[in-house]
């Protein structure tokens, strides 16, 4: 055995090697053979660089970091810098870990809820009526970093679909910036990994807890490690049960959890760890933003004749077209009527304001749904077959399956919109009783998204020491794939017997059936959904995939590979750490697809062979220097990307307009900066530096773009257009991090940060730019005064509305947060007491930009900040046999201010009180009482 290097604390634990196996299950038995073979016929030496318990030896892996280490709020080791245990000093990443403390005392029931108060980071939560904001409120798992938007969650570092339950999570870490090692593929935000809380050899434990809180809350909790056999065989059983509603009329979340752990150590130098999991979350949004303002703009002025011309002054009206039947049905008075050729209001003023709408009004109805069932087993096999030689073979399954309910989806004037019948007349003469009446609408959209992942990982790690100044020298590699099946179907209400079109295809968008509600104050669409059509006027309502584009069944194959070294030089002055990680996918569809009785699109047929293969290569790189005692200065640069599906329009090389794959998002990010740990371990701080780059964003262009696009092709190119395009953009962001973790007393614990960004867009929809420029003479020349049209219509938009340089909308330039809790002295009157808060602030977001006075510079307009006051009390007493019950009060939003926030602006009408707003959770409460034993 080499000599033990002298090193100061905190060090790393040696590194794994991941070796390359296209199936790591055969290797399995090989492994644990060797394992058992070598621990029969020699004694197992001790790593020199692991602890030496009295009595049986210990093996720390190099793959694994203990929770029960962490203090407090403060944890001392993290495998989000390279998938190996290593000192948070001494990796050069930017990393945040949230333990077990400080998610009970902010009583966070899952790790949305935790992430407000992450540094730098905001959870990706409904907070606008965009049209693509039903990719956040449906999935509800990501998180922004740094103003990256989609930072999604991790799961053992496997991927996780959902939002993660605190009831079986041991610790978060939030890894900030690209990070190859950690996951090659991704936004150059940051990723959180999810550690779940595994069995225990050492000793029996559990938990019960149950919690009331405001809006008919009620959840329960259970959690019991049982030793089967002390140091080799453990058992560890979790469950939830979450019910609870919202202040929002019909909002709710139910969620059922079962989460099973076993370890299991044969061998001294083998252990073996099972988990799985089973999750059911039902949920109606209730979203906290009122539907857009499609109303007020309107001057009041009626059309008396149905179907007829508008009147010269009725400003802020339009007609609904007349090239194809609107099918509206009206849940007030059960009536269906064909709409096409009647009016309707249409100018967007922002969100509509009280007392059109309540506060807690559900405009999408009971019937608004997210319901999702998610299964997960993992099986990890960690071996050590010589002193230094390790190696871990993991499987990780999760099927995941999603149905979605969205009566609102689309109206007839716009999506997500509240505006005003002003016909006086309904088509046939009849006086219509509505008339200045508001309402919503929508086509009701129902979807099913169905993912069966398989991953296979392989990973070995080796240490090499030269002795005091060549050092210590950990060599890791790993092999992964994974195997996603996608299956996927999205339909529409639809009138599958074509009463208004019948010689018109079931696929035309003719048949879609909009669901009609009159609003009255303070009420909302209760009936959505629930009321059958089927045999008013011969309609017959079916969900309709009407398309081939809205059905999908394939599989994504990645298959990767890492290569990656950490060096520790100088007894420990100087961490070097270096990867390169290599991605690639392949891809494969059903072949075909076909049509039901009902004229619904399904796949069909065989898989199709693989796709050609993509994929890039990623590097990381850093160093972290000890420069005097516990100060320590900080470098990292690091690189991901992320592969999309979307197409861009180009010029081909027949001169004419086509469409080519978008480029993958690629992101870039550099960190510099300086940490401090008290040599007593009870006070840790960073101060750091950032700039990330992200190129390729998708970027959705105005939907007029798209359309006047499409007359222009029409008419110049035949045969060219396909469909619809987007296009890309880059992102610039650059900022300052601090952090402190500290326990300044053993009674006192805190953790805080603060954070200060910038980012910029450049490069908005160059694609299209760029081929709008080299075509725009020649179009113009044709004097086509359609063309002409088209452009008119096009221009303003690509010198107005898509500025390089411009900030981001919504980001907030300042945040910061503040966790704390004391506990009373036990020997004092307040013995078992404990009192904490959690306090966050959020700096005045970007909400718009208006060019009103036309001078080509738009003016920048900013929201209020914000304070958010969380508060919480506890008492714990021991009782007998090492029982404890404790009691615990949070108060969330203590202060309930700004209950009313703007969040964007409309163009030129921002002085007239325009723009759209977002309603904050009001004041809450939970108390909850649990017995440890």
């Amino acid at each position: 055995m080499p000599e033990p290097v002298a090193e100061p604390n905190p060090m790393m634990p040696p590194v794994r090697l991941r070796c390359a196996r296209r199936d790591w299950k055969l290797a399995l038995p090989v492994l644990l053979l060797a394992g058992s073979v070598r621990a029969a016929l020699a004694p197992t030496p001790a790593s020199p660089s692991l602890p030496r318990p009295t009595g049986e030896a210990v093996i720390l892996s190099p793959f694994e970091v203990a929770a029960e280490s962490d203090a407090g709020y403060m944890a001392s080791n993290t495998l989000a810098g390279s998938r190996l245990s290593s000192s948070l000093l001494t990796t050069p990443a930017s990393i945040s870990v949230f333990t077990k403390d400080l998610l009970a005392d902010l009583g966070a029931s899952d790790v949305m809820e935790a992430a407000r108060y992450a540094l730098n980071a905001t959870p990706m939560e409904q907070n606008s009526p965009s049209s693509n904001f039903e990719a956040n409120i449906f999935s509800n798992n990501a998180v922004e970093f740094r103003g990256f938007g989609a930072g999604g969650q991790a799961r053992n570092f496997f991927p996780w679909s959902v939002t993660s339950d605190a009831y079986n999570v041991e610790r978060l870490d939030f890894s900030r910036g690209p990070n190859s090692i950690l996951f090659g593929t991704g936004t150059p935000g940051g990723i959180i990994n999810v550690t779940p809380k595994r069995a225990n050899l050492t000793r029996n434990a559990g938990s019960v807890g149950l919690r009331l809180g405001s809006w008919e809350a009620h959840r329960v909790t259970f959690d019991y490690n049982f030793v089967v056999k002390k140091g080799v065989l453990a058992a560890r059983f979790n469950a939830v049960w979450d019910d609870s509603d919202g202040y929002i009329n019909h909002a709710f979340t139910r969620r059922e959890g079962l989460h099973g752990a076993v370890t299991f150590r044969p061998f001294p130098n083998t252990t073996v760890r099972l988990d799985g999991e089973r999750l059911s979350q039902d949920r109606n949004i209730g979203r906290t933003f009122p539907l857009l303002d499609f109303h007020s703009g309107w001057n009041g002025v009626t059309i008396p004749a149905a179907g007829g011309g508008l009147p010269a002054n009725a400003f802020g009206l339009a007609r609904i077209a007349t090239n194809l039947p609107a099918v509206v049905f009206d849940s007030n008075s059960r009536a269906v009527m064909n709409w096409a050729g009647m009016g309707q209001t249409v100018t967007d003023r922002g969100s509509t304001r009280e007392p059109t709408l309540s506060r807690t009004q559900n405009f999408a109805g009971p019937d608004d749904r997210n319901d999702a069932k998610v299964g997960n087993h993992t099986l990890i096999v960690e071996q050590r077959l010589l002193d230094k030689l390790y190696l871990e073979g993991a499987y990780n399954r999760l099927i995941y399956d999603l149905a979605t309910n969205r009566p609102l989806l689309q109206g007839l004037a716009a999506s997500y919109g509240v505006s005003i019948d002003p016909n006086e007349r309904l088509l046939g003469g009849a006086v219509n009783p509505n008339v200045g009446q508001a309402y919503t609408e929508g086509n009701w959209a129902k979807g099913w998204q169905s993912n069966d992942s398989k991953d296979y990982r392989l990973t070995a790690s080796y240490e090499l020491v030269f002795g005091r100044w060549l050092g210590r020298h950990q060599i890791a590699a790993l092999y992964g794939r994974r195997d996603d099946r996608e299956r996927s179907t999205n339909a529409r209400e639809t009138d599958v017997n074509r009463v208004f079109a019948p010689t018109r295809p079931l696929s035309d968008n003719a048949h879609r059936i909009f669901r009609r509600h009159y609003l009255r104050y303070g009420d909302g669409a209760a009936n959505t959904g629930l009321t059958n059509i089927d045999g008013i006027n011969g309609i017959d309502s079916e969900f309709i995939a009407q398309a081939a584009n809205q059905v999908r069944d394939q599989i994504l194959r990645q298959d990767y590979r890492q290569l990656s070294v950490i060096s520790h030089f100088w007894r420990g002055r100087l961490t070097l750490i270096g990867g390169i990680r290599d991605d690639e996918f392949k891809s494969r569809s059903r072949d075909s697809t076909g049509q039901d009785a009902r004229g619904s699109f399904y796949r069909a047929g065989d898989f199709g062979a693989w796709g050609s293969p993509f994929g890039k290569k990623t590097k990381t790189y850093g160093a972290v220097w000890r420069v005097a005692g516990p100060i320590y200065l900080y470098a990292n640069a690091s690189e991901n990307f992320n592969n999309q599906s979307n197409r861009v329009p180009v010029i081909g090389r027949d001169g004419k307009f086509t469409l080519d794959p978008i480029p993958p998002r690629a992101g870039e990010g550099r960190d510099f900066g300086l940490r401090y740990s008290d040599p007593s371990g009870r006070f840790n701080a960073s101060l750091g530096y950032y700039e990330t780059n992200e190129l390729n964003r998708t970027f959705f262009w105005f939907g007029s773009v798209n359309t006047q696009s499409k007359v222009i092709i029409d008419r110049l190119e035949p045969g060219q257009w396909v469909s619809n395009f987007q296009d890309v953009s880059d992102t610039e962001g650059r900022g300052f991090e601090f952090e402190v973790t500290a326990n300044p007393t053993p009674r006192w614990r805190l953790t805080a940060n603060a954070a200060k960004k910038e980012t910029e867009l450049s490069g908005q929809g160059r694609f299209f730019k760029t081929l709008y420029g080299e075509k725009k003479a020649a179009w113009r020349a044709t004097r086509d005064p359609i063309v002409l049209d088209a452009m008119n219509i096009i221009e303003p938009i690509l010198t107005t509305f898509v500025k390089d340089g411009q900030k981001r909308l919504g980001e907030r330039e300042y945040t910061a947060n503040l966790v704390t809790n004391y506990q009373f002295d036990p020997g004092g009157r307040l013995k078992g007491f404990s009192a904490g808060c959690a306090f966050r602030y959020l700096g005045p977001a970007i909400i718009g930009y208006d060019d009103a006075n036309a001078d080509n510079l738009p003016e920048v307009f900013r929201g209020k900040g914000d304070v958010v006051l969380d508060l919480n009390a506890a008492y714990r007493r021991k009782l007998r046999d090492g029982r404890a019950v404790q009691f615990q009060l949070n108060l969330k939003n203590a202060l309930q201010n700004h209950m009313v926030q703007q969040v964007g602006i409309v163009a030129v009408a921002f002085d007239q009180e325009g723009g759209t707003i977002l309603y904050k959770r009001p004041r809450e409460f939970q108390v909850s009482a649990t017995l440890d034993f």
